[in-house]
């Protein structure tokens, strides 16, 4: 599910198609060249009378509509536009194969990210887990004190271990939300609704 999500909506893999179409683009104006071209220029100009005219009608300016055409052909270029259109090709080519590198590249760390997820998510159950034996050893250090048969010494240190079982946790769990974090900016979806974490490993 999470390739899926990195193959739709990594803007790694967006840009590197993108590039391709530009390319491709290039070539195809590249090979226009050898296509006839049309070119039109249009204007309209106008000129003042003599100024000795004595008439209304003969003050009035004369307009004229200007129009061209012109068509235009490549005969020969000593191959410069063979040449481009080549490199063109070329360049074609090593886009395309940079789209699957990219793509393999965006996988690779989309995998990287998941499995460290899963490891993150492990650490912080274990994390939870020692919470829990050390509340225990401290529920039985503080009965065993209070009965006479252990000294206060093994309540402070049952005290200690919890406390530093509880920062651990917290340690963790930040390092959960690191690594859900970096899955999905492998996966270009930074903004993701939250989901649930496949914890099976097959």
């Amino acid at each position: 599910d999470c390739i899926e999500l990195a193959l739709a909506n990594n803007p790694k893999i967006q840009a590197a198609y993108a590039n391709v179409s530009v390319v491709k683009e290039n070539k195809v104006q590249t090979l226009s060249n050898y296509s006839p071209s049309v070119s039109t220029n249009t204007g309209i100009s106008r000129v003042k009378p003599d100024g000795t005219a004595t008439s209304y009608k003969m003050k009035s300016y004369t307009k004229y509509l200007l129009g061209e055409i012109s068509v235009s052909q490549l005969v020969y270029d000593f191959g410069v536009t063979q040449n481009q259109y080549t490199i063109n090709k070329l360049e074609w080519e090593t886009s395309k194969q940079n789209v699957e590198s990219v793509v393999n590249s965006v996988i690779r760390d989309v995998k990287d990210a998941y499995y460290n997820l899963l490891y993150a998510i492990s650490a912080k159950q274990v994390r939870e887990e020692t919470i829990e034996q050390y509340e225990l050893m401290l529920k039985q250090a503080t009965a065993y004190y209070e009965i006479g048969t252990r000294p206060k010494v093994d309540v402070t240190i049952a005290a200690a271990n919890l406390a530093d079982a509880r920062a651990n946790y917290i340690e963790a769990s930040n390092a959960v939300d690191l690594a859900i974090s970096k899955l999905n900016n492998a996966m270009g979806t930074p903004f993701i609704e939250p989901y649930v974490v496949d914890t099976s490993i097959p």
